[in-house]
């Protein structure tokens, strides 16, 4: 009888280390792919008229830090002519605005924004506008 009461611990023992050893394995977690966007906003703050000023905004909707660039182009009576907080360069009517090192370093983290201003000859319109980001 104490044989037998040893062999069904030992069994149930052994049984009990192979289910463990079952459902202890972790897991594999399902990985989501790494997901690069971003979303840019022109909103103009002062209307002058013959000129006006705009804060673009822009704004890492993706889950992996970014680069970015906004691209602008400008009706053709419309042109910066001040620029904080991006460096600016020109070519015919687009403009690409990158971010200056002390603005918002890069890499922009993902629920992160970036702003900068500029002030712009002409009527307040809504230029077309086009934010470039790519995985840092």
């Amino acid at each position: 009888m104490r044989r037998s009461t040893r062999l069904l611990l030992l069994l149930s023992l052994l049984t009990g280390l192979l289910v463990a050893g079952m459902t202890a394995t972790p897991a594999q977690a399902a990985t989501d792919p790494p997901v690069v966007s971003c979303e840019v906003d022109y909103v103009i703050a002062a209307d002058w008229g013959t000129a006006h000023q705009a804060m673009v905004v822009v704004t890492n909707t993706g889950t992996v830090p970014v680069w970015w660039y906004v691209l602008i182009r400008f009706d053709p009576a419309n042109y910066p002519i001040q620029v904080w907080n991006a460096q600016a360069t020109a070519q015919g009517n687009t403009w690409l605005f990158e971010p200056l090192p002390w603005n918002s370093p890069p890499p922009l983290l993902p629920g992160q924004s970036a702003s900068f201003g500029i002030v712009v000859a002409g009527p307040p319109n809504v230029p077309h506008i086009e934010v470039i980001c790519r995985a840092a």
